[in-house]
C-alpha cells in the first residue's frame, strides 16, 4: 500500500474510509511501526483485548502476542520488509489483559511512501474466537465418541463435501490405511470411484437431505494400497454443532462374495456331477440288460449244443456295447477330491451330449496334494482347458477327446488330446495367462496332424 505524502488530503480521505470501514465491518485495522510498536488501534480491538488506547500503544506486537505465534508472525513481517512477499495472512492468538485467549485472522501488509519506502505495518483483524471455540466443542464432541465409535465392527466415516472429515478404527481398516494416517480432509473418491463421480455425489446427497437413508448392497472401492474391495453400505446425514455431514457406515463383504462363489460353484459341481451319475446309472442299467439278453443267447445256443454258434453271438453282441462310459465312470472314482473330480465328470458329461468319442485315462488314485494352488483355482483352470477342447473337438470331423491324468510325489498332470481341423488357427492355442499367478504351474502345447495336444504340470512344493 503506498502512502501520497505531499497530499493531507488524500491522507485524511484514507483515515475516514477506514473508520467507516471499522465502523460498519467486524474488521479491525491497526497500524504498528517497523519494529512492532501500536501506531493506531481502532476502540473495538481495545474492547476485544481489554486494554486501553493509550495503553496499546505503549506496547509491540510481541507483548499482546501468544509467544507459540510470535515467532511466525514476526518472521513473516520480515519476509514483507525484505520484499520477498507484498502480503500475508494468518491466524494467531493475541493474550488478553485479563490472561483470556483471543483467536483472531490477520492480513498483513506494508504501508510505504510514494517512494515505495516503507513507513508502517497495517494489519486487518478478524475475531474468529468463537469460530474457533465450536471448532475445538466439535473436536471435542468427536473426541468423546471416538473411544465408543472405535468399537464398531462396521467402518464409519464423517464426510462434508466430498472430504473426508473422520473415520473409525475399523473404516481405516476397510480402506488399508497406512498406520497413524489421517485421513481429515482426504478425497473420498479416491476410494469410491463411479462413473460419474459428481452425478453421483448428487444423487446420494438429494436422497439423503430429508435425512433418509441411501444403502448399497455392494459398492466397489479401491482401498489406499491400490487394491479393488467390496463394501455394503448405509449413508445418512448428521448434525454436529449445527454442521452438517454425510456419515457412511460401511463392511467389507468381499470375503462374504468369494465364499459365496466358491459355495456356488461347488454347489454347481456337485449338481452337474449328480446328473452324470445319474445318466451313467441309466447307462449301467441299460448294461446290465444287454448282458441278461447276451446270457440268455448264449443259454439258447448252449440248450442247442451249439457252442459256435454261441461264440459268434458273444463276439457280436460285445461289440454293441459302449465300453466307454463304463471305463470312464470307474475311472473317475480314481479322483479323490469331489470338486476336481466333479468338473472333469461334468465336462465328460458335456463332451457326451454333443456326441464327442471321449476317454478317461487314469492310472492310479489322484489326490491333488501340495500342489500351490487352491482346490478352485484348479477346477478353473481345467474347466476352462477342458471347455475350449470340447468346442474344437465339436468342429472336428473325427470329434475325438483323450484326457489322461497322473500324479506323482513331485507333481500333478493332465494331459488333453483333441481333434481339430485347422491347427494354423490362433484361436487352438490355449489361453496360458490362466497361470501367470502360479509359478509352479506349466502347458505345454503341441500339435500331431489334426491333433492338439495340451500338457498341463503343475510341479508340487
Amino acid at each position: 500500500m503506498m502512502k501520497n505524502s505531499s497530499d493531507p488530503y488524500s491522507d485524511k480521505i484514507l483515515k475516514n474510509n477506514l473508520e467507516r470501514l471499522q465502523k460498519f465491518s467486524n474488521i479491525m485495522i491497526s497500524a504498528a511501526s517497523l519494529t512492532g510498536t501500536y501506531l493506531t488501534v481502532p476502540p473495538a480491538f481495545c474492547e476485544l483485548l481489554g486494554y486501553t488506547e493509550q495503553e496499546l500503544l505503549t506496547m509491540t506486537i510481541k507483548d499482546i502476542t501468544h509467544p507459540d505465534d510470535y515467532e511466525i508472525d514476526w518472521n513473516e513481517c520480515q519476509r514483507l520488509l525484505n520484499n520477498e512477499i507484498a502480503a500475508f495472512d494468518l491466524e494467531k492468538r493475541y493474550l488478553s489483559k485479563d490472561g483470556r485467549i483471543i483467536w483472531v485472522y490477520i492480513d498483513c501488509s506494508l504501508f510505504k511512501d510514494d517512494k515505495g519506502k516503507p513507513l508502517h505495518f497495517l494489519t486487518l483483524i478478524k475475531d474468529i474466537t468463537k469460530q474457533k471455540r465450536e471448532e475445538k466443542s466439535l473436536s471435542l464432541k468427536i473426541s468423546q465418541h471416538q473411544q465408543l465409535l472405535d468399537f464398531f465392527p462396521s467402518g464409519i466415516f464423517l464426510v462434508q463435501n466430498s472430504k473426508y472429515h473422520y473415520a473409525n478404527k475399523a473404516g481405516l481398516r476397510v480402506l488399508e490405511a497406512p498406520q497413524h494416517f489421517d485421513i481429515s480432509g482426504a478425497d473420498i473418491f479416491r476410494n469410491f470411484t463411479y462413473d460419474n463421480q459428481e452425478t453421483e455425489l448428487e444423487s446420494i446427497e438429494s436422497r439423503i437431505r430429508d435425512n433418509h437413508i441411501v444403502k448399497f448392497d455392494k459398492l466397489s472401492v479401491r482401498t489406499f494400497q491400490g487394491n479393488q474391495i467390496m463394501i455394503e453400505a448405509a449413508v445418512t446425514t448428521v448434525f454436529l454443532e449445527d454442521v452438517k455431514y454425510a456419515i457412511f457406515v460401511v463392511n467389507n463383504i468381499s470375503e462374504r462374495i468369494e465364499h459365496e462363489t466358491e459355495l456356488k460353484l461347488n454347489y454347481d459341481l456337485i449338481q452337474n456331477y449328480i446328473k452324470y451319475m445319474e445318466k451313467l446309472t441309466k447307462e449301467i442299467q441299460k448294461m446290465r440288460h444287454k448282458y441278461l439278453n447276451i446270457l440268455q443267447g448264449i443259454s439258447g445256443y448252449l440248450d442247442l449244443d451249439n457252442l459256435e454258434g454261441a461264440k459268434q453271438f458273444l463276439k457280436n453282441s460285445m461289440q454293441e456295447l459302449n465300453e466307454i462310459t463304463i471305463t470312464n465312470i470307474f475311472r473317475l472314482h480314481l479322483i479323490k477330491p469331489i470338486p476336481f473330480r466333479s468338473i472333469i465328470a461334468s465336462e465328460v458329461n458335456q463332451a457326451e451330449l454333443q456326441g464327442i468319442d471321449i476317454s478317461l485315462l487314469i492310472a492310479d488314485e489322484i489326490y491333488v496334494e501340495d500342489i500351490g494352488l487352491s482346490l478352485k483355482a484348479l477346477c478353473e483352470i481345467v474347466e476352462q482347458y477342458l471347455e475350449q477342447a470340447i468346442e474344437k473337438a465339436r468342429e472336428s470331423n473325427a470329434k475325438r477327446i483323450n484326457i489322461i491324468i497322473s500324479e506323482d510325489s513331485q507333481k500333478l498332470k493332465l494331459i488333453i488330446q483333441n481333434t481339430t481341423n485347422n491347427i494354423k488357427d490362433e484361436w487352438n492355442y490355449p489361453d496360458k495367462r490362466l497361470l501367470q499367478n502360479y509359478p509352479n504351474a506349466a502347458l505345454n502345447v503341441n500339435f500331431l496332424k489334426n491333433i492338439l495336444i495340451q500338457e498341463l504340470v503343475i510341479s508340487k512344493e
